[in-house]
């Protein structure tokens, strides 16, 4: 079974954001009018990784960029992807491990 491919895309708010993530990605990676699963269409630029995404994420503040991150899988639309949900939150599974070792242990501290 092949793995589904997944893209990203940053959406810039107008102005400065627009000005420095365009002078930062290639033309090529430009996509307007973009329709998302919102089903409105979207001025994006897709990016080459992850980590491409992350580093923009972690500037966004020092350079004061706005935007928002899209996650494209397959031939799925666009969808908005919210990173400080998905990654401040601990995963089921590790909820799941921490109750049990409370359990087994006794512990509170396993528990947070």
């Amino acid at each position: 079974m092949s793995q589904t491919k997944t893209t990203w895309y940053v959406e810039p708010k107008p102005g400065h954001t627009a000005t420095t993530i365009g002078r930062e990605v290639s033309g090529e990676n430009e996509c307007r009018q973009v329709v998302c699963a919102d089903g409105k269409k979207h001025d994006l630029y897709r990016m080459e990784s992850w980590a491409e995404v992350k580093r923009l994420l972690d500037s966004a503040q020092e350079h004061q960029l706005k935007f928002k991150v899209l996650k494209q899988e397959g031939k799925r639309p666009p969808q908005l992807f919210n990173p400080e949900k998905v990654f401040s939150r601990k995963s089921d599974e590790v909820k799941r491990v921490a109750e049990q070792l409370a359990h087994i242990t006794g512990s509170k501290a396993a528990r947070s």
